[in-house]
């Protein structure tokens, strides 16, 4: 079991060499790069959850690392900020295993939404969502070990919350984190999930095929491309560019960031969104 002390001194060493080591944009190695626009070193040790942001600049990232347990605050160059460690936020020093993160828009102040897969060891309570201020306080915890075992990615519909479960499962969940729907997927071990209002699709992170699945309201798969790397985990998606948009991605074989083309985009007319919108929940 790792202690704290030994997760931050492994952090403290492997942030030196995030600093000293950036890959140039392009670097990925999985015969792939031509999708990556971007990529540099993720802080902490086992990069898994993130959101992109539009500050009506370049945006930038929250970032929710596994091994440290320490949500960060991240600019799309990569220079980053420690937003809280979310067992001193608990309370308490347990073995926690951060693996989601998502962002909802809410007043009078924006939420943080952040999935842990081990929960505390010296309580009963697994599969925990913490729901943070953007500031990193505490607002609440949700328990969803009931239902779904070794929650992994999280995002928001502007209604309801989807988790995935790395046994193959996503669920379609209310405010309360309470279940509406299920959906087992075959082939497919999903990890970080994210969701389009413009056209109502999610995108999903499946680690068992390597690759971005694009789903629908059904979660039946209407498109896919393959990740950039080995071990994809964490996704949000980016900036509109013209006629293309990019995705922000983690993954923990390369502890990188990577910023990639969304090869299943279509620009779609400002006019046309409020029609396409009510196609979808």
């Amino acid at each position: 079991m790792k202690t704290k002390t030994a997760v931050m001194n492994g952090v403290a060493a492997l942030l030196l060499i995030s600093l000293l080591a950036v890959p140039a944009a392009g670097a990925a190695g999985s015969g792939h790069e031509r999708t990556v626009v971007d990529s540099f070193y993720a802080p902490g040790g086992w990069p898994k959850g993130i959101e992109w942001v539009d500050d009506g600049g370049d945006g930038f990232l929250y970032h929710a690392d596994d091994y440290s347990s320490i949500v960060f605050t991240v600019t799309t160059e990569g220079d980053w900020a420690v937003l809280c460690d979310v067992g001193d936020v608990q309370g308490d020093d347990d073995v926690l295993m951060c693996a989601g993160l998502c962002r909802v828009p809410d007043e009078p102040y924006d939420q943080l939404y952040v999935t842990d897969s081990q929960g505390h060891q010296t309580r009963p309570m697994f599969d925990v969502i913490y729901q943070l201020t953007t500031n990193g306080a505490l607002v609440d915890t949700f328990g969803v070990e009931w239902f779904c075992d070794y929650v992994t990615g999280i995002c928001h519909d502007g209604t309801d919350f989807w988790l995935c479960s790395d046994w193959g499962t996503v669920y379609r969940c209310d405010a309360a984190f309470d279940p509406l729907e299920s959906f087992p997927l075959s082939e497919c071990q999903p990890q970080g999930i994210d969701y389009d209002p413009a056209t109502g699709l999610f995108y999903l992170v499946n680690n068992q095929l390597n690759r971005i699945e694009v789903r629908d309201s059904d979660m039946n798969l209407v498109g896919s491309f393959p990740a950039p790397s080995y071990e994809p985990f964490g996704i949000s998606i980016g900036r509109v560019v013209g006629e293309s948009r990019t995705l922000w991605l983690t993954d923990t074989s390369t502890d990188l960031f990577y910023k990639v083309t969304d090869e299943h985009y279509t620009p779609v007319e400002q006019g046309s969104w409020g029609a396409l919108k009510t196609r979808f929940r």
